[in-house]
C-alpha cells in the first residue's frame, strides 16, 4: 500500500486531482455569477457542476497513465529515469493551486462586500418600510414588513409554480395538480409555502427562478410539466434550490388518470425527504376525492375560473352543478358549490334571500359526505351568521387545517375590520401579504384598516397599489384617488388594455362625483362596467358612503329589504369614522342587527373609541 502511495505522489496524482478541483471550483463560482448577470438559463450552473464532477476522474487517469516531457505528453512506461521532470512539473502545479486559490479568496471577499452593501441599500430605502407604492404608476411589488418576511425567509419554504400543460388541448389538469401539491405541502409542520395566488401570476411568463424566488421570498421551488393522452399521464416534477439553480430532487411518472392523487402524496413525501425538514406528526395524504375523473376535471375548471374572476360566478356554478351530478358524492365538489352560491349574494349579483339557501343546502351536502370539512361548516354558518366571536373562531380553525386558504384569511380579517380592530387587522393582512404577496384584496383590506385609524395617506397608498395590481376597472380606482391627474391616468391604461374610449370612461367618473347626477350614474348599466361593481350591491353602497351622500341611508334599506347581507357593507362605514355615520341611529340599528354591538359590550370597543368621538360607540366605555 505504501508503495502505491508513493508512486501516485511521483506522478503527482494528487498535486493533479488538487489542482483539478480547485480549477473547477473556481469555474463553478464565475458561472454562477455570469449565469444571472447575463440572463444565462440557470441549467448552465448544474452542467457545469456535473462536467467538472465527471472530469475527475479522467484527470487522475491521465496523470497516472501520461507524463509531461520536454517533448510533450508521453506514457509513463515510456519515459526513462533521467528524461523525467516530474518534480519541476509537481512545482508549477503547486503554483497553479496556489494562484487558484488566491482567486477564490478574491472572490469570496468580493461577493461579501456585496451582501452588505446589497442590505444596506434595502435598508435605506424608504419604501422598504411601506407595503404600498407611493404613485399609481408603480410597477414593481413594494417591500413587506420584516417580521413576517425574515420569519419564511429563516425556515423551509417552497412557491409551486404552474405545472406546464403539454397536451394538445385545453386542460385543467396541470393547474389542478399545482394547487393541489401546493395544498398538501401547506399542511406540513415546518414548511412555509406561498399562496395560489402569487405563485400562479407566475403563469406562462418565462422569469429567471432566482428572481421569482427573490419576489415571493422563498428558498426553494417546485415546477414541472403534465403532459395527458387519453388517460395516461407524464408528470415531471423537480425541486430547485433558488440561491444556485441547483436541483434537488427530480422524478418523472407515467401513470393512469385514476393515479394521478397517489402521486400528488408521493412528490410531497419526495419533497419533505429532499429538503430535510424535521416532521412532528406524519406526513398528511390527499386521499380519493372522487373517482370520476371527469367530475373532477370539471371542478378544476370551475376552480380555475373562480379564481379568475369572482364576477363569474355563475359560470362556475353551472360547471360544478355539472360535477356534483355526475358524482353526487364529490364533497369537494359540493363544498366550492356553496362557495360560489354565497359569493354570489355577497357580491351584490343576487339576494341572500334566494341564494343562502343553496349555500346551506350544498354545504350540509358535503358535510354529510366528509364531516372534515371545515370550510363547508363555516359556509353553513356564514351564510346567515353574525359577525360574532364564533366567527372569528371559525376563521382560525379553518386556516389551521387549511393554511393555504387566502379567502378564510381575507374573511378572518374582514371580520376584525367589522368589530374596528385596525391593529389586529394590519397585522392579519401584513402576514397573509407575506405568505401570499400577489392576493391583492389583502392590500385592500390594508387600506381600510390604515383608514381607520386616520393615517390616510398610507391608506391610499395601499389602496392605489391594490387598484394598480388588479388592473381591472379603473372606474373605483378614480374614486378612490380623488384627484383628477390620478384618475386620468388609471383611466387611460384602463382604456388601452380594455380598448374602450378613455373620454367615455371619465365623463361617466365624472357623473358618478356630481352628487346631481351620481344615482342616475350607478342606475346605469354601464355602471358594472366602468366601476367594477354591480349597481345594486354592496359596491353602489359603498361608493355612496365614500361621498357621505344622504341617499346611502334609503339605500340601505332598500339593499336590506331585498335581502342583501350587511356585513360586508359595515366594514367601509366603520372605516370612514365620519360622525355622519356613526352618530346616526340608523348605523346603531345596523350594528346591532348583525351582532356586532354585543360583541363590543362581551370583548373590547374599536380601536377608535380614544375619547374622540362623543358617540354612543365610545360611551359604551361606561356601561361596562
Amino acid at each position: 500500500m505504501n508503495g502505491l502511495f508513493e508512486e501516485l505522489k511521483h506522478r503527482n496524482v494528487f498535486r493533479v486531482g488538487i489542482a483539478y478541483l480547485a480549477l473547477t471550483w473556481l469555474i463553478i463560482q464565475i458561472t454562477s455569477i455570469a449565469v444571472p448577470a447575463l440572463n444565462l438559463p440557470e441549467t448552465l450552473n448544474s452542467i457545469v457542476f456535473y462536467l467538472g464532477l465527471i472530469g475527475l476522474p479522467f484527470a487522475l487517469l491521465l496523470a497516472w497513465a501520461f507524463e509531461l516531457t520536454p517533448d510533450g505528453l508521453k506514457r509513463s512506461s515510456d519515459v526513462a529515469g533521467d528524461e523525467s521532470i516530474r518534480t519541476d512539473t509537481g512545482r508549477r502545479l503547486n503554483y497553479v493551486v496556489i494562484g487558484i486559490l488566491v482567486l477564490l479568496v478574491a472572490i469570496t471577499l468580493w461577493q461579501g462586500q456585496l451582501t452588505p452593501l446589497a442590505d444596506k441599500a434595502a435598508n435605506n430605502n424608504p419604501d422598504s418600510t411601506s407595503i404600498a407604492a407611493d404613485t399609481p404608476s408603480a410597477k414593481t411589488t413594494p417591500s413587506l414588513l420584516e417580521t413576517p418576511i425574515d420569519t419564511i425567509r429563516k425556515q423551509h419554504s417552497i412557491a409551486v409554480l404552474p405545472f406546464v400543460n403539454m397536451s394538445d388541448d385545453k386542460d385543467y389538469f396541470a393547474d389542478g395538480l399545482s394547487e393541489e401539491l401546493l395544498n398538501l405541502l401547506a399542511k406540513i409542520s415546518g414548511l412555509k409555502v406561498t399562496g395560489r395566488t402569487s405563485s400562479f401570476a407566475f403563469k406562462g411568463r418565462n422569469e429567471d427562478l432566482r428572481e421569482i424566488g427573490e419576489k415571493l421570498n422563498v428558498t426553494t421551488i417546485l415546477e414541472g410539466s403534465v403532459r395527458r393522452s387519453g388517460n395516461r399521464l407524464r408528470i415531471t416534477a423537480q425541486l430547485i434550490k433558488v440561491e444556485d439553480g441547483f436541483h434537488l430532487w427530480s422524478e418523472t411518472y407515467d401513470r393512469e388518470m385514476t393515479d394521478v392523487f397517489a402521486i400528488q402524496d408521493e412528490i410531497a413525501a419526495k419533497i419533505v425527504a429532499a429538503l430535510h425538514v424535521k416532521l412532528e406528526v406524519p406526513i398528511p395524504l390527499r386521499g380519493l376525492p372522487t373517482t370520476n375523473m371527469e367530475a373532477y376535471q370539471l371542478f378544476l375548471e370551475a376552480k380555475a375560473l373562480a379564481a379568475s374572476d369572482y364576477l363569474r360566478s355563475f359560470d362556475a356554478v353551472e360547471i360544478l352543478k355539472r360535477a356534483v351530478k355526475l358524482d353526487p358524492k364529490f364533497a369537494e365538489a359540493h363544498e366550492l358549490l356553496a362557495n360560489q352560491y354565497l359569493i354570489v349574494f355577497t357580491s351584490g349579483q343576487g339576494t341572500e334571500k334566494e341564494y343562502q339557501p343553496l349555500v346551506v343546502k350544498h354545504a350540509n351536502t358535503a358535510l354529510r359526505i366528509d364531516p372534515k370539512r371545515v370550510w363547508a361548516k363555516v359556509l353553513k354558518e356564514e351564510s346567515t351568521a353574525t359577525a360574532t366571536k364564533e366567527a372569528l373562531r371559525r376563521m382560525e380553525n379553518v386556516i389551521t387545517a387549511q393554511p393555504q386558504n387566502s379567502e378564510a384569511q381575507f374573511f378572518r380579517t374582514w371580520l376584525l375590520l367589522a368589530f374596528g380592530y385596525y391593529e389586529e387587522a394590519i397585522k392579519e393582512a401584513d402576514s397573509s401579504i407575506a405568505q401570499d404577496p400577489f392576493y391583492m384584496s389583502h392590500y385592500m383590506q390594508r387600506s381600510y384598516a390604515l383608514r381607520g385609524l386616520g393615517r390616510t395617506e398610507e391608506a391610499t397608498n395601499a389602496m392605489v397599489f391594490w387598484y394598480n395590481g388588479i388592473k381591472e376597472y379603473a372606474g373605483l380606482n378614480s374614486l378612490s384617488l380623488r384627484y383628477t391627474e390620478g384618475a386620468r391616468g388609471l383611466v387611460n391604461a384602463y382604456a388601452e388594455k380594455t380598448g374602450q374610449n378613455a373620454d367615455e370612461v371619465f365623463t361617466f367618473l365624472e357623473r358618478v362625483v356630481d352628487p346631481v347626477t351620481r344615482i342616475d350614474a350607478l342606475d346605469d348599466p354601464m355602471s358594472s362596467v366602468y366601476l367594477g361593481t354591480h349597481n345594486t350591491g354592496q359596491g353602489r353602497l359603498q361608493i355612496l358612503a365614500g361621498f357621505q351622500d344622504a341617499r346611502f341611508w334609503p339605500e340601505l334599506e332598500k339593499y336590506a329589504a331585498t335581502g342583501g347581507t350587511l356585513l360586508g357593507v359595515f366594514i367601509p362605514i366603520m372605516s370612514t369614522r365620519s360622525r355622519w355615520v356613526i352618530n346616526d341611529p340608523r348605523f346603531r340599528s345596523v350594528a346591532e342587527k348583525i351582532g356586532v354591538v354585543d360583541h363590543w359590550r362581551n370583548n373590547k370597543l374599536p380601536d377608535f373609541c380614544d375619547g374622540t368621538f362623543e358617540s354612543w360607540i365610545c360611551e359604551l366605555h361606561d356601561e361596562r
